[in-house]
């Protein structure tokens, strides 16, 4: 809760900035270049991929994620309790970022967004309630149907769109979609001992 609230702030304060960066975005280049200069880890360039989580491009960006946070993070929480969902969605938000600063170290276009972050929430809730299903609203025509689809089905799609959007990317925009696919990942696999660790799904929860 504490997390998603925090993305939000953020973004209004942004939104009161023009939506400028300031030191806080990740440059994968800047952050490469923190490691060869009298920078403390706690200090920008090297905190950005922790910090660079609570940036946004604009109101589409931020709401976009915070309707996915919505809908996956509560269940994850309650499950895990509010201080090992923050660690596992900031750590695999952190190493998503990580991997897509590997892929391009040289990269000069910020990469900001809690969409990794995101991503490995998603995961998470693959990996402990995989059985789950998700309600989700739906336009037919002139209405809208409100449906309970497996949880499974409706990440599984939408981790498949990632992996096409990662090889046809330059024909969509400049979103680093390998981040999201590094975050779902992190996310799933953290998630499979802590299915074990804790207590199972009721039936009222699914």
């Amino acid at each position: 809760m504490l997390l998603g609230l925090a993305m939000a702030g953020t973004g209004v304060w942004q939104r009161a900035a023009d939506w400028t960066f300031g030191p806080w975005a990740l440059i994968p280049a800047q952050f490469v270049a923190g490691f060869q200069g009298n920078v403390e880890w706690w200090q920008p360039p090297l905190i950005t991929p922790l910090t660079t989580l609570f940036m946004h491009a604009g109101w589409p960006h931020l709401i976009g994620n915070l309707i996915y946070w919505a809908l996956f993070a509560p269940r994850v929480e309650n499950r895990i309790g509010a201080l090992g969902f923050a660690a596992l969605l900031l750590g695999c938000g952190v190493l998503a970022n990580l991997y897509s600063v590997w892929l391009d170290p040289e990269g000069l276009a910020p990469l900001v967004g809690m969409s990794g972050m995101v991503s490995a929430c998603m995961g998470a809730f693959l990996g402990l309630f995989p059985r789950s299903r998700v309600g989700v609203i739906l336009p037919l025509g002139l209405y809208l149907q409100f449906l309970r689809i497996p949880a499974i089905a409706l990440i599984g799609s939408w981790f498949g769109f990632q992996v096409l959007y990662t090889f046809f990317g330059d024909a969509l925009g400049t979103v680093a979609w390998w981040t999201h696919i590094a975050g779902f990942v992190s996310g799933l696999i953290l998630a499979i001992p802590l299915s074990f660790l804790t207590p199972a799904v009721t039936q009222r929860e699914r």
